[in-house]
């Protein structure tokens, strides 16, 4: 076969690739040999008695997306229920999580991202452990998100009526949320401003926490300064440590 030809199925009892071109470069996207990986296929120009099939992504590798039968390696999976959706485009991926089929499920990053998470609607988790997102995350009305691990950057923003639960995500930005948030195991090195309901676990705050609205804190440091605005509570729970208050 010429470098022109892609398989999308077919059985062959002998396939022979000339020319340099290795078997595994003529399959098409997404498609493997039957019951061999993409590795052994780019390593072979001869085959005997081999079928194409769509391939399932069986094997794929949970910790970095990275399929050894088609040789893909995916940016996301969505996982909702036992189903599992892999994705090569993450703000593909994000659209098709805050539809409502999908409300309540696992968001998964395989790689770090330079896109800017907005999440406009629906509700589900962002598993972005050992991930970095080098951009903001925007939370907006009636939407619900919680982020699994990771590092976000830029800042942080959640809507009036939207919600934000985190839990061991380092957050480098600020954060300025109008809605509801729960944080357990977090690092904040910018401000965090909270006007809603919030409630810090064992969190770590390196800079200043301004309240307008209701904070629950427990196990939680405060290395700047602790501003308690007009109408805003600071409830305090368990051991907590404030630099400046």
């Amino acid at each position: 076969p010429s470098s022109e030809l892609v398989l999308y199925g077919g059985s062959f009892g002998q396939l022979i690739s000339d020319g340099g071109i290795v078997c595994g470069k003529l399959l098409a996207t997404a498609h493997c040999f039957e019951g061999m990986t993409y590795e052994q296929a780019s390593a072979a120009t001869l085959l005997n008695n081999v079928k194409v099939v769509a391939c399932e992504h069986t094997s794929y590798d949970e910790n970095n997306g990275y399929c050894p039968d088609c040789g893909l390696s995916f940016v996301a999976t969505i996982t909702k229920e036992e189903s599992v959706t892999y994705y090569n485009d993450l703000a593909e991926a994000l659209a098709a999580a805050q539809t409502e089929g999908n409300k309540g499920c696992t968001l998964k990053l395989f790689t770090d991202t330079d896109e800017k998470i907005t999440v406009k609607t629906g509700a589900f988790t962002l598993d972005a452990a050992n991930r970095t997102i080098n951009n903001a995350v925007n939370v907006g009305k009636g939407a619900e998100l919680t982020i699994a691990g990771g590092t976000i950057v830029k800042n942080t923003i959640c809507a009036d009526g939207g919600k934000l639960t985190a839990s061991s995500v380092t957050f480098k930005g600020t954060i300025n949320s109008v809605g509801e948030g729960s944080f357990s195991n977090c690092i904040f090195e910018g401000n965090v401003s909270g006007r809603g309901l919030h409630s810090l676990s064992s969190c770590t705050l390196k800079a200043d926490l301004n309240i307008s609205g209701t904070t629950i804190m427990s196990g939680s440091s405060v290395t700047g300064k602790v501003t308690v605005n007009n109408g805003g509570k600071l409830h305090i729970g368990g051991k907590n440590t404030f630099a400046d208050m």
